[in-house]
């Protein structure tokens, strides 16, 4: 039996109006980007989710985002994990993060891993910011996608080489924000949900602007930004403190990225 090949277009949401519409995409029109992706997963996801996800990836491409902001992204809200299909670096298939713990983050398919504190788990992106090319000193951003609403005194993600840090709570204790992005200073601010996009955007030395579900709910100048990117690599639900986990947190996350500074329309 002959299967039905969809074709799909997309446009986004950019706060006020709609972007214009990707061109067709279907499993013969994939970028090469996405082609590369999907050969190196060993289980690859069925086709209609494989063409969502390179429609994604291609409005990336054609925004001119892939390649000049982008250093690493990992899709963890993948179909499956049976051989590291969701931990693999979408923009560097070759990097692979890692589960850690007394047992591993446990896996979901479609939503992602959940780190826990009791068991300290967590997940080592490999990402190392100080070996980044578009996420560099003063101009760079993070992205992160979490799915659960919680408080704590710990981190959602964090690198601390004995010098230079960047370890950020998007939900602590108190309700607030506890971001302290490559700076001394720590930005804070009421936030009583901790779910959803978010994006910490580095436009200077001294200031960036923090974005969740494509709106910016925050704008903050850092008194005091270190000289220096951290030479240790992310860790996702904990920080990594001189290649040593702690501050581990219990949440479930989707998506983390790493790049350069965002524009607005991008």
């Amino acid at each position: 039996m002959a299967g039905t090949l969809y074709y799909y277009r997309i446009r986004t949401y950019k706060g006020t109006h709609y972007s214009g519409y990707c061109t067709t995409v279907s499993d013969t029109t994939w970028p090469t980007e996405y082609r590369t992706i999907w050969n190196a997963l060993t289980t690859p996801p069925e086709q209609y989710v494989a063409n969502y996800q390179a429609v994604m990836l291609k409005s990336l491409v054609d925004g001119g985002v892939w390649s000049t902001k982008i250093d690493s992204l990992f899709f963890l809200a993948q179909t499956i994990n049976g051989a590291n299909e969701a931990l693999k670096d979408w923009r560097n298939v070759a990097n692979i993060a890692t589960l850690n713990g007394t047992t591993p983050p446990a896996f979901t398919p479609n939503v992602g891993f959940l780190t826990n504190v009791a068991a300290q788990r967590y997940i080592d992106t490999k990402f190392i910011p100080s070996a980044g090319t578009n996420h560099v000193l003063n101009t760079n951003s993070i992205i992160i996608y979490i799915w659960t609403n919680s408080s704590a005194n710990t981190y959602d993600f964090g690198t601390f080489d004995g010098t230079n840090y960047c370890q950020v709570s998007l939900r602590d204790g108190s309700g607030n924000f506890q971001i302290y992005l490559d700076s001394n200073s720590v930005a804070g601010g009421t936030n009583a949900n901790s779910t959803g996009l978010w994006i910490l955007n580095r436009t200077s030395a001294g200031y960036f602007d923090i974005y969740w579900n494509g709106t910016k709910v925050g704008s903050t100048r850092a008194a005091t930004v270190h000289a220096a990117l951290s030479s240790r690599s992310y860790f996702l639900g904990a920080r990594n403190n001189v290649g040593t986990s702690d501050c581990w947190i219990t949440r479930q996350y989707g998506l983390i990225g790493f790049g350069g500074t965002f524009t607005t329309g991008q």
